[in-house]
């Protein structure tokens, strides 16, 4: 039965019972008196175990909480069952043996989360201006348009430059390498920012 303690008819009941019929009144109140203190011992630990089952306790954890029970109340057989959950605990040569029963617990099925879509734009330059007079880059590196980090520009929009002037720095290979103005002009469009890779013969600045 449910959350009960049961005894089975057995020859080593039967003699236990001619045992008890043969004891004194005295000794008959003392032996009633440790029964009931087991059995209600037991049940408060079944009810506290029944407790512990509805906060999703697992079937290993409740039989191991079930055959603590069994011992710690020196009980020869324990039958448990709540729901769909069926327990049975015997004692036999110090040995407990187990018999349960219960649903097949299904775990819900996740869906896999959807993996985030990432797009890779091309960096664009600005090719509205007339590249025909443009200064390009003599290789692959970074542009600095600065000598040093906090220092100003080589040129600025609107500057006039002569031949040879430098007007920016690509660095390569560690190495920093002065461009410099193929003619003298006019600084009327900067492609590139501080710090920018840019690729072999691409468009840094337009001097007109």
């Amino acid at each position: 039965a449910a959350n009960s303690v049961t005894l089975d008819d057995t020859d080593a009941i039967v003699a236990a019972r001619q045992a008890y019929d043969s004891l004194t009144a005295a000794q008959k109140a003392l032996v009633e008196s440790s029964v009931v203190e087991k059995l209600e011992g037991a049940e408060a630990a079944l009810y506290e175990i029944m407790a512990n089952q509805n906060k999703s306790v697992s079937d290993k954890q409740l039989v191991s909480d079930l055959a603590d029970v069994l011992t710690s109340n020196e009980l020869a057989e324990l039958e448990y069952q709540r729901g769909d959950v069926y327990i049975k605990l015997k004692k036999s040569a110090d040995v407990i043996q187990t018999v349960s029963a219960s649903s097949p617990v299904v775990a819900p099925v996740q869906k896999p989360e959807k993996v985030p879509e990432i797009s890779v734009q091309p960096v664009k330059h600005d090719n509205t201006a007339d590249t025909s007079k443009a200064v390009r880059s003599p290789m692959v590196g970074v542009a600095y348009l600065t000598p040093e980090p906090n220092s100003p520009n080589y040129v600025k929009v609107g500057d006039t430059v002569t031949v040879g002037q430098t007007l920016l720095l690509v660095e390569a290979m560690k190495t920093f390498n002065p461009v410099k103005s193929p003619r003298a002009g006019k600084v009327t469009s900067i492609l590139v920012k501080n710090g920018t890779p840019v690729e072999f013969d691409e468009p840094l600045m337009i001097i007109e």
